[in-house]
């Protein structure tokens, strides 16, 4: 069975998952005959109608273009959350949660004790000097880049996460690490933060960031930001269309990074309920465990995560 991800040359935590989870609660998957897996990320786009194969989807999310018209060749087991299960015209019962919350067999909790981190979405990473503005604002920095294993360990030393990183905010949740969502950029698709938001009973309100960007925005980016401060001048649109003008990244502007994210820090924080949380943990477990017994897998092994993350960390 062919795993289906996104890989990504300098590696990503949220994507980096799935070659990390699954073969570790299905050995078998790489050596068995059949569909595509399609699991942890935003996968669900018009790219797959032009692939004519066969996939059991499992805990994937749509939102990057219009979901894809997909034939009975795919079987849902489960969806990220009630959007994506609207957007693939699915029952709302193959809404559970995003398959990273599987991480919570690993036993990790945070530390309250532990100091604030930053997570940037890797995509952020291009735009301004995030570390330098992290570190100087006091909080940890962990890096979307590092290993799953790194990125894990690192959670369950900090008491409270801000990010922009969807997956960093899923994982902190799961290791019970409250945390604060940022909105950086407007390529960061907010699309996906509802769906998984509303998947554990939680409002999706992020704190907006100022918008520092070291070299010229994309064309269309700039024109969209023009029309929507102009609308502003006006008293018309969203109130924080008049704050659209770009800082560059320069000293001044990581200075300004760093005032809005000590800012931020003391934003109240997120957590799901422990109750909604094991409870869609238990759904993916009795998901994954019939995916397997219909693709003819060996039982899924939900006890082999706790040994290779907890003698990590």
């Amino acid at each position: 069975m062919k795993l289906h991800w996104c890989e990504l040359p300098q590696g990503n935590f949220g994507d980096d998952l799935n070659p990390w989870l699954w073969p570790r609660l299905l050995p078998d998957l790489a050596d068995a005959e059949g569909p595509e897996f399609v699991g942890i990320g935003t996968l669900l786009h018009r790219r797959l109608e032009r692939e004519s194969v066969d996939r059991v989807v499992f805990s994937t999310g749509a939102g990057y273009s219009r979901a894809p018209r997909l034939s009975d060749r795919n079987r849902f087991y489960a969806v990220r959350g009630p959007l994506t299960a609207r957007a693939c015209r699915l029952e709302p019962d193959r809404a559970v949660t995003d398959g990273a919350a599987l991480l919570r067999l690993a036993g990790l909790t945070g530390d309250p004790s532990g100091p604030t981190g930053f997570m940037a979405n890797h995509r952020t990473l291009g735009g301004a000097d995030w570390k330098q503005a992290a570190e100087s604002a006091g909080l940890h920095w962990i890096s979307p880049r590092r290993s799953v294993e790194d990125v894990c360990s690192e959670l369950s030393r900090c008491g409270l996460l801000v990010t922009d990183a969807l997956h960093g905010a899923i994982a902190a949740d799961t290791l019970r690490v409250p945390w604060i969502p940022l909105h950086t950029y407007s390529f960061i698709l907010q699309f996906k933060w509802r769906d998984w938001s509303a998947s554990l009973d939680l409002p999706h309100d992020p704190v907006r960031m100022p918008l520092v960007w070291q070299g010229p925005l994309p064309a269309d980016h700039r024109i969209k930001h023009a029309v929507q401060r102009s609308i502003a001048a006006v008293g018309l649109g969203a109130g924080h269309w008049a704050r659209k003008p770009l800082v560059r990244s320069d000293e001044r502007g990581t200075e300004r990074l760093a005032a809005a994210l000590e800012r931020a820090a003391r934003e109240r924080p997120r957590l799901s309920g422990t109750d909604v949380l094991d409870e869609r943990v238990d759904r993916l477990m009795q998901r994954l465990t019939q995916l397997a017994r219909d693709c003819g897998l060996g039982a899924p092994e939900f006890d082999s995560i706790p040994r290779d993350l907890a003698s990590h960390a």
